[in-house]
């Protein structure tokens, strides 16, 4: 019986450091952005990115109501370089590397995933690499 405790709260304990493994991540950027009138588009500020195989975070902290966010990474040419991630409220996501490279410039773009003529609101913090 002794054994099957142990082995539970083992388990218990695996699986809750797993659950807040995204919430462990250095989110050193912070972003405050705002979603136009004309352009459904907004853009963080610039980070450069440390390694070359780590994956961006990003870590949403408050948005508005009603409206799903999708968040990827891009270079100064608007190319994508990691996967999108979809935010329909607060949360951290690992987004995927997708062609990130070590001592380039990276921004998060971030737009309405259905567009209509709003604006909406979202902070939060990012970090190009997830060490």
């Amino acid at each position: 019986m002794k054994r099957k405790v142990k082995a539970l709260a083992v388990v218990g304990l695996a699986s809750g450091i797993l659950s807040t493994s995204a919430l462990a991540y250095n989110y050193k950027f912070q972003f405050d952005v705002t979603t136009g009138w004309f352009s459904d588009t907004a853009y963080t500020a610039y980070a450069y990115k440390v390694t070359d195989t780590e994956n961006p975070v990003v870590n949403v902290t408050a948005m508005d109501l009603n409206w799903t966010a999708n968040i990827m990474m891009v270079n100064s040419n608007d190319l994508q370089r990691s996967s999108i991630g979809s935010w329909s409220s607060p949360g951290a996501q690992v987004l995927t590397n997708m062609g990130g490279k070590q001592g380039y410039q990276y921004r998060l773009k971030i737009w309405e995933a259905y567009p209509n003529s709003k604006t909406y609101s979202i902070k939060g913090a990012w970090n190009p690499d997830s060490y």
